[in-house]
């Protein structure tokens, strides 16, 4: 880890509020991006760790792109979860003038789809780690174009050794690798849950080389069973021979090490929505505007009515009638469980928006609990769930202990009223680390933010202090110009 280094203002280093940029913009690298890229330059089959927001997709696109100013000019591959394939790598191409040249085709969706984006001439291809077999089946091994290849949240390759689909994916990236001049592993957090997760993202790295070439002789030389017959421990000597092992293609970056630990580090995770969900939601807002049009004067909690419907819709899940709803679209759910996957087994606690928000959430995030309730609140502070999820206004005064094992805060949803909006932050926030005697902790804050639609009125809102009445009435001039 880079050592030594000058905090940066935090409000530089993120994205500003709203939704994705439209106008690329020069790229001027942190002193870690600088790092993090001229470390994936020297090492052609490495590992690069870093927090989330820390810029791991930008450093990796400047590293290519000095790779094709060297003379490297065939495509790169990007293995990533389907929302990072799809949205996030197409966007950081487009935001920076450096790079808003590269022709990228996201191998993802339907079969046709797939295809139309494989036969696409493009710098970079993305796909997601389930259709794997699809790619290596439709392309051979013959004429095989990708001689780079990068592995987005590459903990998802911890798993690769099992039997069945797990097995074909696992055959098929070895054949990848093999394939393979560069491979890049990106992630938050490599190893969730404890250094066994190591062993799968090293092989298609080194094949091997530095932590075995079989699972079974990786456990066998730094793990023994726990004295209960059920699970592993590392033995005293594993971490330091583990760490020392893979240090010369490895390089971790921390966001505690570069940014102010008295501010919460905020950012905005953008989704969007398809062209069919886009028309639907429209028709929405159109109606929200013909009905606000015959009002003279918003009030917070009117404004919570008429706009409900396209809050809920931004969301994922519409009430037709209340308290009967339908889904829409799963798009904030796929962005959640990437944030939940990034932070390695560390406690997030959620803010949700509406009833069906939180009823989706608990289905689709295996360990979550409603801290609301008693009976979940003792269970998310004691550590039995990993994802605590609450409305803001449930969560006030008197609420203490939360963040002794939670520092990090996702808002699904949103609602008008700035003090319940930052009264559930307040509850793990910089002071009360400070409190809990853990003052070294950064606390991140994640907006999921749904492209174009009401959640930017309401974080602007937040961060402007401005009347919902002004917001809004600017939102509706904005759309019919």
């Amino acid at each position: 880890m880079a050592s030594g280094s000058a905090r940066h203002d935090r409000r530089a280093a993120l994205a500003p509020v709203g939704v994705a940029v439209a106008v690329s913009r020069d790229f001027i690298p942190h002193e870690y991006q600088t790092i993090a890229r001229d470390f994936l330059l020297a090492t052609p089959r490495g590992a690069l760790y870093a927090d989330m927001g820390m810029g791991k997709t930008g450093a990796s696109l400047m590293a290519l792109e000095t790779l094709r100013f060297a003379g490297f000019d065939d495509p790169m591959l990007v293995i990533a979860p389907r929302r990072v394939a799809l949205d996030t790598w197409p966007d950081e191409v487009a935001k920076w003038e450096q790079t808003k040249h590269l022709r990228i085709a996201p191998m993802v969706g339907t079969p046709e789809q797939r295809l139309n984006a494989l036969r696409t001439p493009a710098d970079i291809h993305t796909i997601n780690y389930e259709q794997l077999p699809w790619l290596i089946e439709t392309v051979g091994t013959d004429t095989w174009p990708w001689r780079a290849v990068i592995a987005d949240e590459s903990t998802k390759l911890k798993g690769m050794r099992t039997k069945g689909q797990g097995g074909l994916r696992t055959n098929v990236l070895a054949t990848i690798a093999r394939l393979t001049d560069y491979w890049w592993n990106l992630s938050g957090t490599p190893c969730p849950n404890g250094l066994k997760d190591l062993w799968g993202q090293y092989w298609y790295a080194d094949f091997g080389r530095r932590l075995g070439t079989t699972h079974t002789a990786f456990m066998q030389r730094w793990f023994q069973r726990e004295w209960s017959g059920y699970g592993v421990k590392p033995l005293a000597h594993a971490n330091a021979e583990i760490h020392r092992l893979i240090a010369d293609i490895t390089l971790s970056l921390r966001a505690r090490d570069w940014f102010d630990l008295t501010e919460p580090l905020v950012q905005n995770v953008v989704v969007k929505m398809p062209e069919n969900l886009r028309g639907q939601y429209c028709e929405l807002e159109r109606d929200m505007f013909t009905e606000l049009e015959c009002g003279t004067e918003i009030e917070v909690f009117n404004a919570g009515a008429l706009t409900g419907k396209c809050m809920q819709f931004a969301n994922g899940a519409v009430y037709c009638p209340h308290p009967q709803w339908r889904p829409v679209h799963t798009l904030k759910l796929e962005a959640l469980e990437s944030i939940v996957n990034e932070s390695g087994g560390a406690q997030v606690m959620v803010a949700y928006g509406f009833q069906s928000d939180r009823d989706r959430i608990l289905k689709a995030i295996p360990d979550s609990v409603d801290i609301s309730t008693p009976k979940g609140l003792a269970a998310f502070k004691g550590g039995a769930k990993q994802v605590g999820v609450a409305h803001p206004a449930s969560m006030g005064h008197g609420l203490d202990g939360l963040q002794d094992n939670c520092w990090t805060l996702v808002y699904f949803g949103y609602t008008w009223k700035l003090d319940d909006h930052q009264q559930i932050l307040e509850r793990i926030g910089p002071m009360r680390q400070v409190q809990c005697g853990h003052p070294e902790r950064l606390v991140r804050v994640f907006n999921i933010v749904t492209e174009d639609t009401l959640d930017d009125v309401v974080l602007d809102r937040h961060r402007t202090k401005r009347s919902v009445q002004d917001l809004l009435m600017e939102y509706m001039t904005r759309r019919k110009s």
